[in-house]
């Protein structure tokens, strides 16, 4: 199976979409699929400080190579339908609920995909580790399951590689635990 994992950067305080990132991955073997889907989108507001800050990008980006919110998420619909992985997707959290909604407000034809929030099964897993006082950003979730963070934080493209890596990792634990529940009955 095939597994879209999205993520989202947006503008603060309008939640203006800046940024479109998604990887496929195949669930079974880990492995994430040749061609990522990675756009910038033109706002059409300047950026807060903080958000330039934080992701690392630019109003001069976003004029220079953004697009326009319908033509990012056309591009990614298609994406993600050529890849194969349209019709069951992920994010840390609920970006790909805000890509649904904003392709639907649109007018694009979408998927009605299954959603798998990462962030939700994370703080779920986290409970194996009671003692633990990190908070549950997606950096400190993947140091306290030993997971190495590729990449700036932040930016759309890195954070989707890094969620779909967890994600697996995830799918590794849990198979381990429905294995040792086998043996013990």
């Amino acid at each position: 199976m095939r597994l879209c994992v999205v993520d989202l950067e947006m503008n603060k305080p309008s939640r203006k979409i800046i940024q479109i990132s998604a990887v496929c991955l195949d669930v079974k073997s880990g492995k994430m699929g040749a061609k990522d889907f990675n756009l910038f989108v033109n706002p059409g507001e300047p950026l807060d400080p903080f958000i330039i800050e934080l992701c690392g990008i630019t109003d001069k980006k976003l004029k220079d190579q953004g697009v326009e919110l319908s033509q990012a998420l056309t591009d990614f619909w298609t994406w993600a339908k050529a890849a194969g992985c349209a019709k069951n997707t992920s994010a840390w959290g609920n970006d790909i609920s805000i890509v649904i909604k904003q392709s639907r407000e649109l007018g694009i034809r979408c998927e009605y995909p299954k959603i798998l929030d990462i962030k939700e099964m994370s703080t779920i897993l986290r409970c194996a580790y009671p003692n633990n006082k990190a908070k549950g950003g997606l950096l400190n979730t993947m140091n306290l399951f030993g997971l190495p963070f590729d990449g700036r934080q932040h930016d759309a493209l890195c954070d989707a590689k890094n969620t779909a890596k967890l994600l697996y990792h995830f799918k590794v634990i849990t198979e381990k635990y429905v294995q040792m529940n086998a043996l013990l009955k």
